[in-house]
């Protein structure tokens, strides 16, 4: 069996990745995913980041909080579909991680 491929939309907030992540996986047959919140963990880390009571975390902070949704998200979901052949479609990736975590 071949390994599936894995594919992610970036791009700016509000430009149509999640409406495309949704038409390609539907179309495909694919998981459909997103980062961070990919698991029932990546979901409880994103709703830390996005909660506005949160302001004082620190770039760090917040860099290792992506980096362990990240760790866990691939070893838990994109790796284990890859392995067995299905595609996944991603709405954003590291990329995101690095514009945002990187360079602000």
């Amino acid at each position: 069996m071949s390994l599936g491929k894995y594919i992610a939309f970036e791009g700016l907030e509000g430009c149509g990745k999640s409406t495309h992540v949704k038409r390609l996986a539907t179309r495909l047959n694919a998981v459909m995913t997103r980062e961070p919140g990919g698991t029932v963990v990546g979901s409880m880390l994103r709703n830390i980041l996005i909660d506005p009571a949160n302001t004082n975390l620190s770039p760090r902070a917040e860099a290792l909080m992506m980096a362990a949704d990240r760790a866990h998200h691939i070893a838990e979901l994109v790796s284990p579909s890859l392995q067995a052949g299905r595609h996944v479609v991603s709405d954003r990736s590291v990329y995101s991680s690095l514009a945002y975590q990187g360079y602000g």
